[in-house]
């Protein structure tokens, strides 16, 4: 089972819009029974790769890295910022590890996955318990693969992908409309994290959890 924590990162101390201030507010409206956390350059590891990243402000790259080293160290879940929470997420925390189909698209990470379009694992919301194997498993490759140069979506989205193919989900197009398990890993259907998409398509319904806003901070 998943801890009752709920985790965001903010690095680089700018102001937050009202968006941000928003979707701050609804986590702790919903949930209450919850520890919530702020992760911040005040309370993260030493460590090479995230230096690189916060040198040149590379938020993005740095919070992907951190949300993984996050959740493996001290269980719980995981929101990006940006990221609206609308009803209570406890009926989530019934599995080791859940996150949530986006759309469908080309994963840019790993030689061996087919050059066609197949369902897309977004990380703005995850959820795990502490010390995860496959977290551990992620974090193992995550150095080997980036440098902090990448561009964000490589070692966010199309890592998580990358990961989870390898460990044999299925990932055609069809996927992202249902809700998939494999052993103790849950990938959600598209309309309970990312009922609206990047492009504005779609719609919030009665089975959405949360509601991403797509706002990029990390780029401003």
């Amino acid at each position: 089972m998943i801890e009752r924590k709920l985790h965001f990162v903010w690095l680089g101390g700018s102001p937050r819009g009202a968006i941000l201030g928003r979707c701050l507010r609804s986590f702790h409206e919903h949930c209450p029974g919850f520890e919530i956390e702020e992760w911040n350059e005040s309370r993260i590891p030493r460590d090479p790769y995230l230096e690189f990243c916060l040198e040149r402000r590379r938020w993005a790259n740095a919070s992907n890295y951190l949300r993984l080293w996050i959740l493996h160290e001290h269980g719980g879940i995981y929101v990006d910022t940006d990221m609206e929470v609308l009803r209570p997420l406890d009926d989530l925390l019934e599995t080791d590890f859940f996150a949530g189909f986006e759309g469908v698209g080309l994963c840019r990470v790993g030689e061996w996955l087919p050059d066609r379009e197949v369902a897309i694992v977004n990380n703005a919301i995850m959820g795990s318990r502490k010390r995860n194997p496959f977290l551990a498993r992620c974090l193992s490759q995550y150095s080997r693969i980036f440098d902090g140069g990448e561009a964000a979506n490589l070692s966010g989205p199309h890592f998580m992908t990358y990961m989870l193919a390898g460990d044999g989900l299925p990932l055609a197009g069809w996927a992202v409309e249902r809700d998939l398990r494999r052993g103790e890993v849950t990938i959600h259907a598209r309309e309970r994290f990312y009922p609206i998409g990047w492009d504005g398509s779609g719609e919030v319904g009665a089975a959405s959890f949360t509601l991403h806003h797509w706002m990029a901070s990390w780029q401003r």
